[in-house]
């Protein structure tokens, strides 16, 4: 289903182009409408979208739905510079967060766990993981920046203390705290997380449609802790499609250069004071990038430049790099519940195998670019 051509570590630069132009054609193919919330006359709010629909009745859920905290991440793109750079996304973190949590209601999550669900992503800066690169220089910690500060941010913003007023601590509802098995997973298993990113970024990006959500959904089930498919093809299909995500998406070179770029342009926003911590951390992707869009200082001018015109700027170059970019694997190998036992897809499907090794290896070792301004 999903066209996925070899790739060496020789990453050529047909390959660099390919990974342009299908960025530019996922994000500008964008009709479909993501997760949503709305009031209902009596009261109570309902949470729809491709998945389905659920009412919220319990206050304390809808108090976090409503919060400032949970509505700004309105204006936090998933994607981050995408948005701004190569064409617009519906696909927010408010979106994913609505989906993650209706697919951890649907799937069993305990009311602790919902709570999780939906504040899972509220520390994220502007940018998403761009942002994380103003405070690291490698991906692998500037992907999780956003996880590090999750308690700082929950106890600095009004969420902590409306936690409090229903007796519950903010350490009870991390995420990351190692309970909630719908919510989280280890790499490669199924989590609601990683579930939604997959489903409701592809739909998005229109290649998946809702019938064919709905049929991945109807063969995947969480029991005992455990995420498994009862039906190989849908695992497949379902892995496969993490794999171009992954590829092509989020683990790709230009998402990678964008990322770089525009975390380097907000560290030196706030190197000169254009921009303060409470911009990066509590505020909408659209009023910082309108700061720095105004800036007349000369270093923030050139990146701007450089970061629309990154297809003409940017070359695979292995002998004469400026940055070598890399991204956090993250390919799922589900596991897949046979007659005769539960076992990795990799273990049933040595094709799959080989195009798992394959893109792993890809995205972890990077793409050396070389940029023609210096």
């Amino acid at each position: 289903m999903y066209n996925i051509p070899s790739i060496t570590k020789e990453f050529s630069m047909r390959h660099f182009l390919r990974a342009i132009l299908l960025s530019c054609f996922f994000l500008l193919s964008n009709v479909c409408v993501g997760m949503s919330v709305r009031d209902l006359h009596n009261g109570d709010l309902e949470v729809y979208g491709v998945y389905g629909s659920i009412t919220v009745s319990d206050e304390l859920l809808q108090r976090i739905i409503r919060s400032p905290e949970f509505t700004r991440l309105q204006g936090v793109h998933q994607y981050g510079a995408w948005n701004y750079v190569i064409g617009p996304s519906s696909y927010t973190r408010w979106h994913h967060s609505l989906g993650v949590f209706y697919l951890t209601v649907a799937y069993g999550g305990t009311y602790l766990e919902q709570i999780a669900a939906l504040l899972h992503d509220v520390s994220h800066t502007v940018f998403s993981h761009a942002g994380g690169w103003i405070y690291h220089n490698d991906y692998m910690s500037a992907d999780k920046h956003q996880d590090d500060i999750h308690l700082w941010f929950l106890s600095h913003s009004g969420i902590a203390r409306l936690l409090a007023e229903y007796g519950i601590s903010m350490y009870d509802v991390h995420h990351k705290c190692g309970s909630f098995f719908v919510l989280e997973q280890p790499l490669p298993d199924i989590c609601a997380d990683r579930l939604d990113y997959n489903l409701q970024g592809a739909y998005l990006d229109g290649m998946l449609s809702s019938d064919d959500i709905m049929r991945i959904l109807q063969g995947l089930h969480h029991e005992n802790g455990q995420w498994y498919f009862d039906d190989i093809t849908l695992a497949r299909e379902f892995a496969q499609l993490s794999l171009f995500m992954t590829r092509n998406i989020w683990g790709g070179p230009v998402n990678g250069i964008l990322n770089y770029m525009l975390g380097k342009m907000l560290r030196r926003g706030l190197d000169i004071g254009i921009l303060t911590s409470d911009d990066i951390h509590f505020s909408e992707d659209v009023s910082v990038w309108n700061i720095l869009n105004a800036s007349d200082d000369s270093e923030i001018m050139r990146d701007m430049f450089m970061l629309r015109r990154y297809q003409a700027l940017f070359f695979f170059d292995d002998l004469a790099y400026d940055m070598w970019v890399q991204a956090k694997f993250r390919g799922i190998n589900p596991l897949v519940n046979t007659a005769e036992t539960v076992s990795r897809l990799s273990t049933c499907d040595p094709e799959f195998a080989r195009l798992y090794d394959e893109v792993k290896q890809d995205v972890t070792y990077g793409w050396p670019i070389r940029c023609l301004i210096k």
